[in-house]
């Protein structure tokens, strides 16, 4: 690096996955940046991510005015952050709060960064996609503010008991997200699919469970080549790989647990009939929201070749209060519990509840059946 005055770099070494191909494309940036009305401030402190891991580069500032050179693999944001002076008698520094933040959408170019007042006031030019990161993240923050106020208005009626006014409000709070991804996300990913960007927001849309594979890997495969030749889109094109043996269309991967009285189970020995696998927890509040819905399915359809088959998450220490949640809730079908979540791993599940819709011949035709879904799903199956 060419920078002026004092220079620390930290190389936290992360395992990260390269494509030779956009490595070839990936170049310099060069940040030029200036203060206008912002005092006492010694340095400049610019992260970021490059090939061989995360890179922390400190600048001490002269007259106003810093600069930063170097290399990334793919656009991405940096984040830039100001320390100050010590204070020379208590030799404190100023404590940094959020105006002491800044944050850049970059990709190999030179780039002009101008603070004015408070460091995160930016005004940036050469930034290709700097307005698209600026307009994204505020649609994001308005939609996830909604949500937070949706989940206080929640709270305030489940510490008052009134479930009255609990369940009609708990959908508020995904509901939000639902929007965000609707008017904000998806639209991006449709209008620029040649944008880096898009492929942040098609990682939001998606969420941390994939639920609706299919559909994500036909936005992911819209995206444009060059994006999708990035190190990080090549390291979400392998986890979509890796989710696909677990979506609908798929066989259901096979696996063996013990039931309630210590007896193995196999999930292929329900072949024949369909089969709603549960995966759920005694101590999952949401898990328990949705057995009610669960045990009307199966009183509804349990002698019209259907089968619930529940997964649990309690570990096996817990299991006096699985077996209590079983009882206390009717959950009276077959009931399996898993050592070290290695069924969740086989079926990609990282945050519960999660199901999936089985066909007798073991193919998952559905996931995420929650409510009134369920039901609705079970409907359209019988009634041919």
């Amino acid at each position: 690096m060419k920078n002026r005055g004092l220079i620390i770099v930290v190389v936290i070494i992360t395992v990260f996955f390269a494509e030779p191909i956009y490595a070839q494309q990936s170049g310099l940036f060069q940040i030029n940046g200036t203060f206008s009305n912002i005092s006492n401030v010694e340095k400049v402190i610019l992260e970021y991510s490059r090939a061989e891991g995360q890179i922390k580069d400190t600048l001490l500032v002269t007259n106003g005015q810093y600069a930063f050179s170097g290399k990334i693999n793919e656009p991405q944001v940096i984040t830039l952050k100001v320390e100050y002076f010590a204070d020379k008698e208590s030799k404190r520094r100023q404590e940094r709060t959020a105006k002491d933040f800044a944050y850049v959408y970059i990709d190999p170019s030179e780039i002009t960064i101008s603070s004015e007042n408070e460091f995160r006031n930016i005004t940036v030019e050469g930034s290709k996609w700097q307005h698209d990161y600026v307009e994204l993240m505020n649609g994001q923050k308005f939609w996830a503010d909604s949500a937070k106020r949706a989940l206080a208005v929640f709270r305030s009626y489940q510490s008052k008991g009134d479930t009255v006014n609990m369940h009609r409000t708990d959908g508020d709070y995904i509901g939000a997200f639902e929007q965000m991804n609707k008017r904000v996300m998806l639209p991006y990913i449709k209008a620029k699919p040649q944008s880096p960007l898009a492929l942040y927001a098609l990682k939001t849309y998606a969420g941390v469970d994939v639920k609706n594979y299919q559909e994500i890997e036909q936005l992911f495969q819209s995206l444009s080549p060059e994006i999708r030749q990035m190190p990080s889109a090549q390291k979400y094109a392998a986890y979509l790989r890796k989710i696909s043996t677990a979506a609908s269309g798929a066989m259901a991967p096979d696996f063996t647990l013990l039931d309630t009285v210590g007896k193995k189970v196999k999930l292929s020995s329900f072949k024949g009939k369909y089969v709603f696998l549960d995966f759920w927890a005694s101590w999952c509040g949401p898990c328990m929201a949705e057995m009610p819905s669960v045990v009307r399915a199966y009183n509804g359809y349990k002698n019209k070749n259907f089968t619930v088959v529940g997964i649990s998450s309690d570990t096996p220490d817990n299991s006096e209060k699985w077996m209590k949640a079983i009882r206390t809730n009717n959950l009276f079908w077959t009931q399996l519990i898993q050592d070290r979540g290695n069924v969740s791993k086989l079926y990609n599940v990282t945050s519960i509840p999660r199901n999936f819709l089985i066909n007798p011949e073991g193919e998952i035709i559905a996931n995420d059946l929650m409510g009134e879904k369920l039901e609705e799903k079970l409907k359209e199956i019988f009634r041919k």
